[in-house]
């Protein structure tokens, strides 16, 4: 065990407290051409017959009103305890000097009285940040540069540039640096988050030009993966898919990406091709990282890709190949109207009548049923490909939906549409592939799609 030393009260270092005596300021009043001032004074006892503290180590600060609180020097007071320092401030406010005792644990530390200084009229300063690219990889290195000229161009050394980064939200962080003696600023960073971020001169005694502090902005790249694509068939339209995809990021670790907006899309090859066909896109991801219920048509037998395209936001990524055959169900519980096979050639033919419409509400399919003991049903309308006029494809005349007299053929290839609450549903083509026939035999065409009830066509 040590031994304890016991120090007299006889040998213990009394300390003496300290003051200032004639603290002072050569300027009153600061501007930008006329920065340079300097403080004087004396580091003394404070006793009734004060002593002069030689070789005191004296520090002088800004400590209220102040742009910055930043230290303007320090200074060692001669043998009289006098000491003079000449420094350059940044804006006015209330300075006072520091007597730090640390070398001399006879002495107690002490503080000035205040003295002010006021700042004169700002003088306008041009502030400009070296530009950067749009959108950066996340990890990317990367520096907010840029320079401070008065506006006759000479440069500003010396001066505190505050830097703001701002992520969506307004949520900033701040912190300052310094120009060189160019008037050039510097500050390194790594690109982990979208932000924009300006740049400010912080004095008082200059302001930046025009009011307008100079901003960049980029947004930050991650790389991606697809790691599930689940595939099925549309539940309510015929020669439809629909797929669940779930999508990550990477940061320091793989994490669900929810922010993936218009990044994500379903493309097709079909059975035995080589080319790729971007079919849909999908919505925006939920928090965790899944797609719900992407749709897409499916031109048939073949295999699907979800794949993440090259945004502001996301690097370019593939899911594994999923097949799907298609196997649609033939028939409908909606109205089927049935066209001859003249209709193929573009002329008039009488359709077949149609049959009783379900009355016990809507069909799993999503088709509106009839009221019980309706007999008519909603008829095509055709177009002609490229054409902007449509004509009746077929319906009773004088039934619900359709116009006396309007019994016309539909034109083979060409599209078809119905009508449902409120107007017209959107166009659909009539489908002519051999992979049509090969679903419904020969001459049949399956008309589908959301907002058109599922019927079976005979051209």
């Amino acid at each position: 065990m040590g031994a304890v030393v016991v120090v007299s009260p006889a040998d213990a270092v009394t300390e003496t407290r300290t003051r200032f005596q004639d603290f002072g300021v050569s300027r009153e009043q600061v501007d930008a051409e006329h920065d340079e001032v300097t403080f004087t004074g004396v580091v003394v006892t404070d006793e009734a017959a004060p002593r002069p503290v030689g070789d005191a180590l004296v520090a002088i600060h800004c400590v209220r009103d102040c742009v910055t609180f930043d230290e303007v020097g320090k200074a060692y007071a001669d043998a009289e305890g006098r000491f003079s320092l000449t420094g350059h401030l940044d804006s006015g406010g209330y300075y006072a000097a520091q007597y730090y005792s640390y070398r001399q644990p006879q002495y107690k530390d002490s503080r000035s009285p205040l003295v002010k200084v006021t700042a004169g009229a700002k003088v306008p300063a041009v502030v400009t940040l070296d530009a950067l690219p749009a959108a950066l990889d996340y990890g990317t290195k990367v520096a907010y540069a840029g320079r401070v000229r008065r506006q006759d161009g000479r440069p500003l050394a010396g001066k505190w540039v505050q830097l703001a980064e701002c992520q969506t939200g307004y949520v900033c962080d701040y912190w300052n640096v310094r120009t060189d003696a160019d008037g050039r600023f510097r500050s390194n960073t790594v690109a982990l988050k979208p932000v924009w971020v300006d740049a400010s001169i912080s004095s008082g005694l200059y302001s930046t030009d025009s009011g307008v502090d100079p901003t960049i902005r980029y947004s930050v790249r991650y790389e991606t993966r697809v790691t599930d694509l689940n595939l099925r068939l549309a539940a309510k339209w015929s020669g439809w898919v629909e797929a669940d995809v779930r999508v990550e990021r990477k940061t320091t670790r793989w994490e669900p990406y929810a922010d993936a907006y218009d990044a994500v899309a379903l493309y097709f090859r079909p059975k035995g091709g080589k080319t790729w066909t971007r079919k849909n896109g999908c919505e925006s991801p939920d928090a965790g990282g899944w797609i719900r219920r992407c749709i897409a048509p499916a031109p048939g037998d073949g295999d699907w890709q979800a794949r993440v395209a090259l945004t502001d936001g996301t690097r370019p990524s593939v899911s594994a190949m999923r097949g799907m055959t298609m196997r649609i169900r033939r028939g409908s519980r909606c109205s089927t109207p049935r066209l001859s096979p003249s209709a193929r050639e573009g002329r008039s033919s009488s359709p077949a009548a149609c049959p009783g419409c379900d009355p016990t509400g809507w069909t799993p399919m999503g088709c509106p049923r009839r009221s019980a003991g309706a007999r008519s049903c909603s008829p095509f309308r055709h177009a002609a490909p490229r054409s902007g006029a449509i004509s009746a494809a077929d319906g009773p005349t004088g039934t619900a939906g359709s116009a006396p007299g309007s019994r016309r053929g539909a034109t083979a290839p060409g599209a078809l549409r119905s009508p449902g609450t409120g107007g017209y549903s959107p166009t659909r083509p009539v489908i002519t592939s051999t992979f049509a026939d090969r679903l419904f035999g020969s001459g049949w065409r399956r008309l589908s799609g959301p907002g058109l009830c599922r019927r079976s066509v005979r051209l």
